[in-house]
This record gives structure tokens, C-alpha cells and sequence, in this order.
């Protein structure tokens, strides 16, 4: 009679097909597990209980039992007619190519849930797959009255959820090993019926939209017949996963391979004639650094992407079937950086200047500037003239090959206040003379021609250490802004002692050549005291018209510009 039932649980990996136009291949591949709980399979010599820590059912004393390993020897020295494979590789006699691998004989090698309650099988690497095939068995009779729920758990956390009636581990369908024999734990008599125990697989087809996710393990959970006189045993003894699929053979394709930063690029994966591929997990990876290290893209999983790249990236696409996966591409996206550069020649100009011309990169931009200052917004050029003084934002902005801007301060100054000197012309070796006023704003006082002595801090002329000449003073402010005047510096004052009025033009009459003077009286005396001429124009002279020759003497009076008075007294020779 059936007294109990083990099940076995067989995780196997998904495998993806070669690249190119093949067929679709469905592959097989078991993985690592943990979660295991107990011991169901007597191995070794010796008393069965001592090589298991449960059986494989629950039963009730002298009615237990366990699966055997091909090493077992009972304590009277039997040994099984037949077994487990001593490979502990089951392959399927329903599924050709599907196995399971089994845990050792000799530890732990069934998650083993009897009653009510669950447990879990993890993968020790989470694979993506297609579908998840379980090795189980139930003990002591069918758990089709109440499925056991199979949780497929994902690394993301979603899972999908299977309903899946085990059956009992004698005399069951959907078997992938049987006749395998089994031994009683309380009495150690081995059950050699042929066909029997046996162990079931089981296919958990996973939906489309969870073949890129990755499976972390699949969770059981059973509960116990209402009508059980005897609790039913569940035993998962590994998993099993498996794809049905192509991968592509292609390149890609990308709306655009060199953008500005934030400009969407469509990437496509054009496949090459007749491979197309089928049935795999896709995803797109990018690198920002070359191609060293790869990252997945959240999301990207169809051949068709936009990306939005902010650095210049690689993009490839993966496509997986179970452990086996292919890339197409890479393709590389530059992402442009915008540049713009503006200069001019100085900082600071004077509004009487040349208007500046900038040096830009790259070229065909605009032009913007603050209010006030007036400039070309095609080249930059200023018009010092119509800008009022003061700082100014010159930005230049481009749009190719991508939007940038640059700007530059710039410094309109005011020209100096005008200045002048009073009184001119200046006689050599007379009083030191000064500026009206000085500009203000700080700067030097420079002359031209050479030979004046002027102070290039005050602008005070020295008349005692100046020649005589025309001179140009010029007062440059700290801001390279220039104010200009200009006066003679002239003999010191000298009366002729001969004058020769014959018509000539040469020292025909007595005469100052004052300029800027008030109060002038000049008066001419014979040698015996009698005033011959008096005038008070100085522009006008004593010609002797009325007089012989001889000797005369004179007394000018006069006060200059700057109010000071001035008298001289001499004598002079009138030769005809």
C-alpha cells in the first residue's frame, strides 16, 4: 500500500541559443540551490535512520519511508535492486534534455513540508529564464485536494504565483524518474516494486514581460487536506530552469551620434536578414568610460531606446536566453560640449578711443551688452562715442554646434575735465606757474616737446628750469583717458637799447610786446629830462619819428595777468 511520499526540487539555469538565423532551441540547465531542510535519502551502510533525519511521508511507526542511494546496505547486508542515480543527475523520461541535479545523499537534500506551513528554494545567482521546472513528490496521497501554491520570486521583488496538484510518490503521472525503490526507516526491509517510489516535474511557464527578471528562488506553501487522517508530505528536491529562444545578430542604430547635452537620440537594433532573433531577454547598457564597465538602463529592454545623454556614452544591447547572452553594438553617442569665447583687446576705454574689436570662437554668434553701452550685436564693435562711462556685461552667445555663451566685463571712462593755464605766454625764468584745475580721478601731466619743467603729479610748470618754445601738456588719466592745452614759453622780458626806425621792420621802434597785461604806461625822456612820448597801448611802440638820434631814456609800468605790478626803467640808443 502507499504509505508515503518524498518530493525532490531541481532548480535548472536557462540556456540561450548561438547567435544568427538557427532555430529555436529549447535548453536546459540546473542550478545551485540552498533552502534544503532535510535528509529523505538513505545512503551508506548501516540502519536507515542513521543516514536520514526524516522520511520521505510522515506514516506512523514501522510504516515510514525513504528513497534510496545506489551505496545503501541495509544492516542484514540487501542492497537495493534499484535507486537514485549515484550521478544524482535525473534525466527526464518524459522531456528529452530536461535534468535535475539533486543535493548529496549523505546531507541534507529535500525541503520537506509536512502539514500546513512553507519553505523556500534559493538560487545561489539569480538567472533570468523562461520557465522554472520543479522536482517533487508528495507522501502519503495527492495534494490535489489543496495545491501547493509555487511562488516564483524575483531579484525586484515581483514574483508570479502557480497552483500545481503533486502527487503522490507511488503510482503518479508526469514523472521523471521511477522504480527508483525505497526502504522502510523503522525496519530497514527495502521495497523493490517496479515503478515505484517515483519523482514528478513539474513546468512553471513564466509570462513574457518576467523573461528579462531575474529569478532568486522559488517559494512553497501547502496546506493539509481537511479530510487527512495521516499529514501529507511535500518534498521539493531542486529546480530547473529552461529557454526556448534565438538571440539576434545585427547592429545598431541611432538617430543622431554626436548631440548636445539633453538632446533625445533613438537607438534601434537593426537586425541582420533572417536574424531577428526570438524569445530572449533584451537590454540596453551604457558606459561613460570607454567601454571599461557597463551598467544596465533601468527600463530598456526592447530594441527600440531613447536616451537622453548628459557625457559622451556607449550603448550596446544584450540579449539573453537562460546562462547564454549575445551584445550588438557598441555605438558610441558623443555629446558636444559648448563653447563660446569672447575678449577684447583691454578692459578700460575712453569714450574719444577707437571703438574695439572682439575676438570671438566660434564665430557667427551675437552680441548683447548691458543698457548704456551701445555695440554692433553682429560684432561686437563699440561705439565709445555714444556709450555713457560706466562698467558694462558683454555676453556672446552661439547656437552651433551647440547653445553656449561667454561674457566679459567692459569699462567705459569719461574723458578728463578740460584744463588750461592762465596768462600765457610764459617768460623764461619767470614765476612758477600752476593749472586752473587739475582733473580729477588721479593721473600724470606729461609735455611735449621735451624742455619744459613740468611736475607730473601737479602740472605746476617751472618756468626757471623751462626753454622757450611751443609746448602741448597733456593730463592722462588712470584710465588712459587724455585732456590737452597749450602755450608758448618766451624770452624773459627785454627792451631793445638801439632802434634804427628807417622803415625796415627791424627794431624800428620801442616796443614790449606785451600780451595779457593791464595798466601798461610806457614814457620816453631826452637827456635833458623832457618827456618825448607817452603810451598806454601795449601793442603800439615809440618810433622816434619826431626825434634826432641820440640818446633817450624810458619808464614802462604795467601789471601781468596773474595781478602782479611790474615797473622797469632804461635807457636807449635812436640811431638814423
Amino acid at each position: 500500500m502507499k504509505s508515503c511520499t518524498n518530493g525532490l526540487a531541481l532548480l535548472a539555469l536557462l540556456a540561450l541559443t548561438s547567435l544568427g538565423p538557427v532555430r529555436a532551441q529549447i535548453t536546459y540547465t540546473p542550478v545551485a540551490v540552498t533552502g534544503y531542510t532535510d535528509d529523505v535519502v538513505a545512503d551508506g551502510a548501516g540502519p536507515a535512520a542513521s543516514s536520514t533525519t526524516s522520511p520521505a511521508d510522515q506514516g506512523v511507526a514501522g510504516n515510514r519511508f525513504c528513497y534510496v542511494a545506489p551505496n545503501y546496505v541495509s544492516p542484514t547486508g540487501v542492497t537495493p535492486v534499484a535507486s537514485l542515480p549515484g550521478s544524482r543527475v535525473v534525466s527526464s523520461v518524459l522531456t528529452p534534455g530536461l535534468t535535475f541535479q539533486l543535493a548529496p545523499y549523505n546531507g541534507p537534500n529535500s525541503l520537506r513540508i509536512a502539514g500546513t506551513s512553507l519553505g523556500s528554494l534559493t538560487l545561489t545567482t539569480p538567472q533570468a529564464t523562461q520557465s522554472v521546472w520543479v522536482a517533487a513528490a508528495s507522501g502519503n496521497g495527492e495534494s490535489a485536494g489543496t495545491p501547493v501554491t509555487m511562488t516564483v520570486l524575483f531579484t525586484d521583488n515581483t514574483s508570479q504565483t502557480f497552483a500545481v496538484s503533486v502527487p503522490d510518490w507511488y503510482g503518479g503521472t508526469g514523472f521523471a524518474i521511477q522504480g527508483v525503490t525505497r526502504v522502510n526507516r523503522d525496519t530497514d526491509v527495502l521495497d523493490n516494486r517496479p515503478g515505484d517510489p517515483r519523482i514528478y516535474q513539474f513546468e512553471l511557464p513564466l509570462l513574457p514581460a518576467n523573461y528579462g527578471r531575474l529569478v532568486r528562488g522559488v517559494q512553497f506553501s501547502k496546506t493539509q487536506p481537511t479530510n487527512a487522517t495521516i499529514l501529507n508530505v511535500f518534498n521539493g528536491f531542486a529546480i530547473t530552469l529552461s529557454s526556448s529562444c534565438v538571440l539576434p545578430a545585427g547592429t545598431l542604430s541611432a538617430t543622431a551620434t554626436s548631440v548636445c547635452r539633453g538632446t533625445a537620440v533613438t537607438l534601434a537594433v537593426v537586425p541582420q536578414a533572417g536574424a531577428a532573433g526570438g524569445g530572449y531577454a533584451g537590454q540596453w547598457q551604457a558606459s561613460t568610460d570607454g567601454g571599461t564597465t557597463w551598467a544596465d538602463i533601468a527600463g530598456a529592454t526592447t530594441q527600440l531606446y531613447t536616451a537622453t545623454p548628459q557625457v559622451s556614452t556607449r550603448y550596446r544591447f544584450r540579449a539573453t536566453c537562460g546562462v547564454t547572452q549575445a551584445f550588438i553594438g557598441p555605438l558610441a553617442v558623443t555629446v558636444l560640449v559648448p563653447t563660446a569665447a569672447v575678449a577684447y583687446p583691454d578692459t578700460t576705454y575712453c569714450r574719444a578711443g577707437q571703438s574695439p574689436t572682439p575676438v570671438v570662437s566660434p564665430a557667427g554668434g551675437t552680441f548683447s551688452a548691458s543698457a548704456g553701452l551701445v555695440l554692433n550685436a553682429a560684432t561686437g564693435v563699440v561705439d565709445l562715442a555714444a556709450s555713457t562711462p560706466g562698467r558694462y556685461l558683454v555676453t556672446y552667445a552661439v547656437n552651433t554646434p551647440c547653445p553656449a555663451s561667454s561674457s566679459v566685463f567692459l569699462r567705459v571712462a569719461p574723458l578728463p575735465t578740460a584744463f588750461s593755464y592762465a596768462c600765457p605766454p610764459f617768460y623764461q625764468n619767470g614765476a612758477a606757474v600752476a593749472p586752473s584745475a587739475v582733473p580729477v580721478g588721479g593721473g600724470r601731466f606729461s609735455a611735449s616737446p621735451a624742455g619744459l619743467g613740468l611736475n607730473a603729479s601737479t602740472g605746476a610748470v617751472d618756468l626757471t628750469n623751462s626753454g622757450v618754445g611751443n609746448y602741448t601738456i597733456t593730463f592722462t588719466s588712470a584710465a588712459g583717458c587724455t585732456s590737452t592745452t597749450a602755450f608758448p614759453v618766451v624770452d624773459k622780458l627785454v627792451f631793445p637799447n638801439v632802434i634804427t626806425p628807417n622803415g625796415d621792420g627791424q627794431n624800428d621802434a620801442l616796443r614790449p610786446r606785451l600780451a595779457n597785461v593791464t595798466g601798461y604806461h610806457l614814457v620816453v625822456y631826452n637827456r635833458w629830462g623832457r618827456q618825448v612820448y607817452e603810451g598806454r597801448d601795449a601793442t603800439q611802440g615809440w618810433t622816434a619819428a619826431d626825434n634826432s638820434s641820440g640818446y633817450y631814456y624810458y619808464h614802462v609800468d604795467y601789471t601781468d595777468c596773474t595781478g602782479v605790478f611790474h615797473t622797469l626803467k632804461s635807457w636807449i640808443e635812436v640811431v638814423k
